[in-house]
């Protein structure tokens, strides 16, 4: 009696899937509100083949035992997901994004424009107002267009300097520091920074100013014994005065660089200039001095040109 229901029902499934050029999704719809047309249609999908014998035998799947609940007790269990995991469902077939449509996802989500900004499109996850940014009011997808601070900083979607709308609709700007935005509290008159950020950055320009002190005198010092020394050679005095006046001018770029323009080519382009321009004084310390010293005309002792070489390697 079981196996002639069984060849009758399977009988109907096949009358509706013969002659018709419907889609699997509209099959399942229909069999979503038959019982016993469910079981009947999802176990040749869930055959699996016994060890002990040499045919098949149905095993019931997750799947096909939700689908033979009651429609309450279906919609009680579409209670327990979050929006960005009821997309993700309707994502897996066509059987479930029939059939969780818009008015099941208005029931589910009574307040499902603000749910919708608050879910990440892209990883589909609701996080805090706080850390998701809303995307643009004017897109075709609004509001499923905020994403969230992970997604955006793994596809390097931060812009330092630009202006970000949250989603409790708090702006910020994205710290110039760590790339990340200043959600929490920001530096003194600083809104581009977060507090540790910015005793970071105080820190490092410190060090940069420092340096540049010590490249300073550096510079003063093998100026010094160069001119000293080596003021006849007009081969090694030239370069030596051209690049104290650039040495100077690079400073200039250094203390207005990130305040007016952008000044970090032009800082390298001079510092290679620099480099070269020493090359004259040293080689011609190193042949008066060192090399030719016995009949050169340049009396300076040992101590003096190595003092000197020095100054100028580190000028370079």
């Amino acid at each position: 009696m079981e196996t002639n229901q069984k060849q009758s029902l399977r009988q109907k499934v096949s009358e509706r899937l013969s002659g018709s050029s419907r889609s699997r999704s509209t099959v399942k719809s229909s069999i979503f509100r038959d019982k016993d047309l469910v079981e009947i249609a999802l176990k040749p999908l869930s055959l699996q083949r016994s060890r002990n014998s040499r045919g098949f035998v149905p095993r019931q799947t997750v799947f096909s035992c939700f689908l033979q609940l009651p429609p309450e007790l279906q919609f009680k269990i579409l209670g327990y997901l979050d929006y960005g995991e009821t997309q993700r469902l309707r994502q897996t077939c066509r059987l479930f994004r029939d059939s969780i449509n818009n008015e099941v996802m208005v029931s589910l989500f009574p307040r499902i424009f603000d749910t919708m900004l608050r879910t990440c499109y892209i990883c589909l996850k609701q996080t805090r107002e706080s850390q998701i940014v809303l995307g643009n009011a004017a897109h075709a997808r609004f509001p499923m267009t905020s994403k969230c601070f992970k997604c955006m900083a793994r596809r390097s979607c931060f812009r330092v300097g630009k202006i970000y709308t949250l989603g409790n609709s708090e702006v910020v700007y994205v710290c110039r520091w760590c790339g990340i935005p200043v959600t929490a509290e920001m530096g003194w008159n600083q809104p581009e920074y977060h507090i540790p950020c910015y005793q970071m950055y105080e820190m490092a320009i410190a060090l940069h100013y420092t340096v540049g002190v010590v490249q300073w005198a550096v510079m003063l010092c093998g100026s010094g014994l160069c001119w000293h020394y080596i003021k006849r050679q007009r081969i090694a005095t030239v370069p030596i005065i051209i690049a104290f006046f650039m040495a100077f001018w690079t400073s200039i770029l250094n203390l207005v660089r990130g305040y007016a323009m952008r000044t970090y080519h032009w800082s390298m382009l001079t510092e290679l200039i620099i480099l070269a321009l020493w090359i004259p004084p040293m080689y011609e310390v190193v042949d008066k001095s060192i090399v030719n010293r016995s009949t050169s005309d340049l009396q300076v002792s040992r101590s003096a040109t190595y003092a000197t070489l020095a100054f100028i390697s580190l000028n370079m």
